[in-house]
Order: structure tokens, then C-alpha cells, then sequence
């Protein structure tokens, strides 16, 4: 059987969107958790406004390609957080 393309394309856009909003969840205290805080290490504030653009973006082209994103990537990250404060989608914005 092979892939419908249209519909992986939207699928990844309703990934960027279930992303978003646990990155979104997880900052905002919602998952309750014992022990010390390591939100910020797990998903980097960053990621919010980069998932964030990372759907718009995927529903504007719709859903085709969307980028990839380490979060384990500090270099990366530190990137991708001078990127979203330039576009004033990051912390602080």
C-alpha cells in the first residue's frame, strides 16, 4: 500500500501542534512531578516559540517539510533562541 504524502504532511503538523502545547503544558506546571525541577533542561523554554513557529510554518506550506529539532542540542538551542528573540516570538518578547 503506498503513503498518502498529504496526509504524512498534516500529520506533522499535528505533531508541531501536540508538541507545542506539552512544551507549553510542561512550563506552565501542569504535569505534576516529584523531585527536583528539570523542566528547563528537558524542553528549553526556547522550544515553545520554535515549536510555535515550527507549526505556523507547517500549516502556512501545508504541512510540508518541517524542520527538525534536537532539543539536546545546546548549541542549537542557544540558535534557535537568538532566532525567536529577533523575530519576537521568544522569552521575553
Amino acid at each position: 500500500m503506498p503513503l498518502d504524502e498529504a496526509r504524512i504532511r498534516l500529520w506533522r503538523s499535528v505533531q508541531l501542534l501536540h508538541g507545542w502545547s506539552q512544551a507549553v503544558a510542561l512550563h506552565a506546571g501542569l504535569f505534576a512531578r516529584e523531585g527536583p525541577d528539570d523542566r528547563n533542561e528537558r524542553v528549553p523554554p526556547v522550544m515553545i516559540g520554535e515549536l510555535r513557529r515550527f507549526f505556523g510554518e507547517s500549516l502556512e506550506r501545508g504541512g510540508r517539510r518541517a524542520p527538525v529539532v534536537d532539543v539536546n542540542d545546546r548549541a542549537g538551542a542557544a540558535a534557535a533562541s537568538h532566532r525567536a528573540r529577533r523575530a519576537g516570538t521568544g522569552p521575553g518578547a
